[in-house]
């Protein structure tokens, strides 16, 4: 490569010169943060008087015709493009007479020699975005183009109207340079983008997956395989096109990528693939994944919809692996419309009830990663897959209605998080009721809120009428689902008493919400009523979050744990265990630790080998046999000692997992159902 310094404006001009943005690259994504510094680093060359100024360097490779195909520097260069367009454009329509305006198109932005050709080539979208502010009509306002080119407009009129003008803004940008970098022929234009330090914006994880794919192929290929798949891959994802790999990845590998690994990953999942049978399967996948992230909950004549609405409005993301297989199931012929909507309405069951009865989330994201493989692995997949579905949830502590009726009587329900508080109260709401009120909205545009029927401060009135006990009974049934309603009138109901609050304008008896006519029918609100309404709405939520059909298969033979829950093991039998997404199966808790300290040798030795040396846990781990009761060998210097209980093995398993940097929550464990 050669490498030289040179004036910013020197590089852009010259006759027949084009700049190409190659379609591996990322859209223009530089915002009013980036607009602003660079603007006001202008005033500063402008007011300090400086003679030279660096903004970065610019790779490319040249290609025919003296177009440049732009590596590294194109956010930097189309903000200069947009910046001189807006200079140019103020100019004519303030300074006619100055015929500055015509020489910086000439000279920068346009090919005069060819029919007024743009200069600047970006990709697709900002392609359109750019050439409009040419024509100056039909602006696509929500471009990052158009959206910083309105802002330099404005600052340049702005600063015309202090001690700067345009022109002297001009003269400044004529001070900035760059080091131009140009690629030769041998130097593989991949590596250099990956090992480019840019001092623009981070690139994401999908940025660089766009790059790996297109970059190195020839310019007709890459054009082909970015319009037929990637760019309708990013429109489909709505370009949150790192989330929905990450979750492709995750279902095609039964592995989740760590965040700021989605590439290094992807890269070692399409080694030895054919790139455009990958970007085939991405695209049909992307098509699974527009259809959940754009599903309308207000489409009521769609029941897919509406039940993939509900899993957005719960905020149950880590099912998106789950949900792709299903869609590719679907599409497969692997169930039919029915199964794919009961097996949706099945995540909804299984997640609510986890958090109202505050169990661990760690464990969702392995869960729904696996469940397709444990519905593959079943005998009965071909047979029932929803009802099959069901089955295999249960041994992932699904809240059985017991366990929901004993909750939901203490339940703190007021503090839960405002999107699932507006979900649960959506559905409490709308069950089964024809005409349908829109709390989703109603909660946002704060018209609707959550109201304590027995107020969080209590008058004399409320302590006369909860009686003796009142202190006990507004502690503990306060914030509590049968204490809770909806209004449009917090304020005025405030702490008024009951009958107030049932018989004012717009009170219960006035209101159209089916929550609150079981309110307008009763006498009183007291510690009885708090129980009866409590039954009554979990009755509801029974009814609607409802807890999988027992079938007629073969007894569940195990329940599934993760190494991070609170359980007492003792008298327990493990079967299995889940390490890395490998199953391992295991005769007793000693093979079990045996086992998994031979897999964490595997991974790594020199830790084990360090802590035996150490002595750190010397009651789990030695380097020599002698000092432990019944020691098993892992290696010729690693002993472990089996003459231990279940839950001390358990607590320093645990401690030996940190130094590992493996979370007990990512391991799962099979245990015997004696049930």
């Amino acid at each position: 490569m050669k490498a030289e310094e040179k004036d910013l404006l020197t590089f852009l001009e010259g006759r027949g010169k084009k700049f190409v943005i190659p379609v591996y690259q990322r859209n223009y994504n530089w915002k009013k943060e980036q607009c602003e510094r660079l603007f006001n680093d202008i005033l500063e060359v402008i007011n300090n008087g400086y003679k030279s100024y660096f903004i970065g360097s610019m790779v490319y490779a040249e290609g025919k015709d003296k177009v440049c195909h732009i590596i590294d520097g194109q956010q930097r260069l189309t903000t200069i493009c947009i910046l001189l367009l807006a200079i140019a454009r103020f100019l004519k329509e303030n300074s006619p007479s100055t015929k500055l305006d015509e020489q910086i198109f000439e000279d920068y932005l346009i090919d005069k020699y060819a029919d007024k050709e743009k200069k600047l080539i970006p990709i697709k979208d900002d392609k359109e975005a750019y050439y409009t502010l040419f024509d100056q009509k039909n602006f696509i306002a929500d471009s990052n183009i158009t959206v910083n080119y309105r802002y330099f407009y404005d600052r340049l009129d702005k600063v015309n109207t202090e001690d700067v003008n345009i022109e002297d803004v001009y003269k400044a940008i004529k001070k900035l340079f760059i080091v131009e970098i140009k690629l030769e022929r041998e130097d593989d234009p991949q590596l250099i983008f990956e090992s480019l330090n840019s001092t623009g914006l981070d690139l994401e994880e999908s940025d660089r997956i766009r790059n790996f794919i297109l970059i190195g192929k020839p310019p007709k290929i890459q054009e082909k395989l970015y319009n037929e798949y990637w760019y309708n891959i990013e429109k489909n994802t709505l370009n949150k096109t790192t989330a929905f790999i990450r979750d492709y990845l995750s279902f095609k590998q039964r592995n989740v990528p760590n965040e700021n690994k989605v590439y290094l990953t992807f890269k070692n999942f399409v080694r030895d693939k054919d790139t455009e049978e990958v970007l085939i399967d991405l695209l049909k996948f992307s098509n699974f994944y527009k259809e959940i992230v754009s599903a309308n909950y207000q489409r009521s004549n769609n029941k897919q919809d509406i039940a993939l609405a509900h899993i957005n409005k719960l905020e149950v993301g880590v099912s998106y692996p789950f949900l792709l297989e299903l869609f590719d199931d679907l599409n497969n012929g692997k169930l039919d419309n029915e199964q794919f909507i009961n097996c949706i309405n099945l995540i909804q069951n299984f997640t609510i009830r986890r958090y109202i009865c505050n169990l661990s989330t760690n464990r969702l994201n392995k869960i729904f990663m696996i469940l397709g493989r444990e519905i593959k692995e079943s005998k009965y997949f071909n047979k029932n897959y929803d009802n099959l579905l069901g089955h295999i949830l249960t041994k992932y502590d699904f809240p059985s209605d017991d366990t929901i009726r004993k909750v939901l009587q203490t339940a703190n329900i007021y503090k839960m998080k405002q999107k699932k508080k507006a979900y649960l109260f959506y559905m409490l709401e709308n069950f089964e009721n024809e005409e349908r009120v829109d709390i989703f909205n109603l909660f946002e545009e704060k018209t609707l809120t959550v109201e304590h029927i027995m107020p969080q401060k209590l008058s004399s009135t409320w302590i006369e009428e909860l009686g003796i006990n009142y202190n006990d009974v507004h502690e503990k049934y306060l914030h509590t689902l049968g204490n809770l309603t909806l209004t449009g009138y917090n304020a005025k109901m405030s702490n008024k008493s009951f009958k107030e609050k049932q018989t004012m304008e717009k009170g219960f008896k006035e209101s159209r919400l089916y929550l609150n006519k079981y309110l307008s029918e009763i006498e009183k609100w007291d510690e009885k009523e708090i129980k009866m309404r409590t039954k009554f709405l979990t009755d509801r939520f029974l009814n609607i979050w409802k807890y999988p059909k027992k079938l007629k298969l073969d007894v569940l033979q195990e329940k599934i744990y993760s190494l991070d829950e609170d359980v007492d093991f003792t008298g327990t039998s493990i079967k299995k265990f889940d390490l890395n997404n490998s199953i391992t199966e295991v005769s007793s808790w000693s093979n079990f630790t045996e086992k998994i300290c031979h897999q964490l040798y595997d991974i790594e030795p020199i830790i084990l080998i360090k802590l035996a040396n150490d002595k750190i846990l010397k009651n789990f781990i030695a380097s020599v046999p002698d000092s432990l009761k019944k020691p098993i060998e892992i290696s010729s210097n690693v002993y472990l000692n089996s003459n231990s209980n279940v839950t001390l093995k358990l607590k320093m398993l645990k401690r030996l997992l940190s130094y590992y940097d493996i979370e007990p929550s990512n391991i799962e464990l099979y245990i015997e159902n004696k049930n």
